[in-house]
């Protein structure tokens, strides 16, 4: 293998790790967009066929303050810490809400108890595609770079 051919190919990477930075936040937040209501959908049915379906109890709730004034004031938030239990073990699920907390929050998780959501937040705590689109987006990038400038002889 040339020198020249591996120096295109390490040029390659560099632009394809630079487009993979630029171009994965924005593919990101077009798939939670379009593509994750569909996937929430179909992950809570399967839920709830599993029965991984749980009650949490209010236990403890403050309000949320903002610090970044020179004193405190509170933001309008409150964080509600809910309490459930799952075979014998009891887990602990942390809510910050500007609607006001309820006594009993319905959670479902699909195989770990301990990552427990409500219903619309199903598809965020369970799959995470930051790595993988990263990664995929960065070899495609890579893959076109490497095309362009050996077809450009430089």
């Amino acid at each position: 293998m040339s020198s020249e051919i591996i120096a295109k190919a390490i040029t390659s990477i560099a632009f394809g790790i630079t487009g993979a930075i630029f171009i994965t936040p924005i593919f990101i937040f077009l798939r939670k967009i379009i593509y994750g209501p569909t996937i929430n959908k179909k992950l809570l049915e399967k839920v709830k066929e599993k029965g991984n379906v749980v009650v949490a109890k209010l236990v403890k709730h403050y309000d949320q303050y903002n610090h970044s004034g020179a004193y405190k004031n509170v933001s309008g938030k409150e964080i509600g810490i809910y309490e459930y239990e799952v075979n014998g073990r009891k887990y602990k699920y942390r809510f910050i809400t500007i609607n006001g907390l309820q006594e009993e929050l319905t959670l479902y998780y699909l195989k770990n108890p301990r990552k427990a959501s409500v219903a619309k937040e199903l598809f965020i705590t369970q799959r995470s595609p930051w790595m993988l689109s990263f990664l995929i987006i960065g070899f495609i990038s890579w893959f076109i770079a490497f095309i362009c400038l050996i077809n450009m002889n430089i």
